[in-house]
C-alpha cells in the first residue's frame, strides 16, 4: 500500500487520479494518416527519377547494349534514321565521363530515359554533316551530367554500323554564343546537348542548355539523306516538354489517392500493422506508375 493510499484511507478521500489523454477521433486520424501518406509519396516522386531512375536507366543499358553489340557484329545496326528507342550507337567520352554509353533513336522524353539519344533531323555520328545527341543532366543516370568540363582538344569516340569515329572537341557554346562555323561538304561535326544550371544548386529547375562541338578527325560516311526529310517536335530539342502523359498521370493519382484513402480507412479498422502489409504494396505499385508518368513530362535534358 503506497503512502498515498494510507493517507487517503485516513482522511477517508479518495487518491487522485492519472488524467488520461482520450483516443484521437477516428476522423483525426484518418486525417493525420492521409496527410502523412500524402507527403511520403511527395518525397517519392522528388527522389524517384534520380535513385530509382537511374537503376533502370542502368538496367536499360544494358539490355541496349547487348542488342546494339549483336546488330554491329552482324552488321544489321542502323545507318540511318529508326525506330524511336532502337540502339544506334556507342558513345565514349573520358572527359565527359562516357564508357560505353549506348545511343537510342529519339531525344523525347522517354527516349532520354533510356540513356543518350540521337535527335532525328540530324544524320548519325560519323556521317557527313552535323550529328545532335541530347541526354540527360540530372535524372535517370544523368549521363549528360558532365558534358560542361569538356575542353577544347577532349576526345569523342562513336561506334556505329559504319565503323568508329574519332571526333575532337572544339569548344562549349551556350544560347546565344556563335554558331559554329559552316561545315565543308566533306566534313561531319557532332554535338552533344544537356540542361545546364542543373542539380541542387539550382533547386532542380535547369533553364539553359550547353553544347560540346567537335570535329570529325578522319574520313566521314555519307548518309541516305533521310535524316534532312524528317520533322522534329518541339518536345524532342532540348529542354522540351509534352503534355502527351498527362492524362495517363491523372488516372495514375486517381487511383493512388483511391488506395491512400483506402490504407487510412483500413488502419482505423485493423490496426496499422494488418492494414499497411496490405497497402504498401499498392501503394508502391500505383506509385511507381504515377511517378513514371510525372517523370515523362520533366525537361528531356533535365
Amino acid at each position: 500500500m503506497t503512502m498515498t493510499t494510507v493517507q487517503s484511507v485516513a482522511t477517508g478521500t479518495n487518491p487522485p487520479r492519472r488524467a488520461v489523454k482520450p483516443p484521437l477521433p477516428r476522423v483525426t486520424a484518418s486525417a493525420v494518416w492521409v496527410v502523412g501518406a500524402v507527403g511520403a509519396l511527395a518525397l517519392w516522386a522528388l527522389i524517384y527519377p534520380i535513385l530509382i531512375g537511374a537503376l533502370q536507366e542502368q538496367d536499360t543499358q544494358q539490355q541496349l547494349f547487348g542488342e546494339l553489340r549483336y546488330e554491329l557484329s552482324q552488321a544489321t545496326a542502323p545507318l540511318g534514321p529508326t525506330t524511336y528507342g532502337r540502339p544506334v550507337a556507342l558513345l565514349d567520352s573520358p572527359g565527359a565521363g562516357l564508357h560505353g554509353a549506348v545511343v537510342v533513336e529519339g531525344t523525347g522524353g522517354q527516349d532520354l530515359q533510356k540513356g543518350p539519344g540521337h535527335l532525328k533531323g540530324s544524320v548519325l555520328p560519323g556521317q557527313i554533316g552535323t550529328s545532335v545527341l541530347l541526354g540527360r543532366s540530372a535524372t535517370f543516370g544523368a549521363p549528360f551530367r558532365q558534358v560542361g568540363r569538356l575542353r577544347r582538344g577532349d576526345e569523342i569516340t562513336v561506334t556505329t554500323g559504319q565503323g568508329e569515329f574519332r571526333y575532337v572537341v572544339e569548344r562549349l557554346r551556350h544560347p546565344g554564343d556563335p554558331n559554329p562555323p559552316a561545315l565543308g561538304a566533306d566534313q561531319s561535326r557532332l554535338v552533344l546537348g544537356t540542361a545546364a544550371g542543373s542539380g541542387w544548386r539550382a533547386g532542380f529547375a535547369p533553364t539553359s542548355v550547353v553544347y560540346a562541338d567537335a570535329l570529325l578527325r578522319g574520313k566521314a560516311q555519307p548518309s541516305d539523306g533521310r535524316a534532312s526529310q524528317l520533322g522534329v517536335s518541339a518536345a524532342e530539342w532540348p529542354m522540351g516538354t509534352s503534355t502527351q502523359p498527362l492524362l495517363l498521370l491523372v488516372l495514375w493519382l486517381q487511383g493512388l489517392l483511391v488506395s491512400v484513402v483506402a490504407a487510412c480507412w483500413l488502419t482505423v479498422r485493423w490496426g496499422w500493422v494488418r492494414a499497411w502489409v496490405v497497402a504498401v504494396p499498392v501503394l508502391l505499385a500505383v506509385g511507381i506508375g504515377a511517378s513514371g508518368a510525372a517523370a515523362q513530362m520533366l525537361p528531356n535534358t533535365f
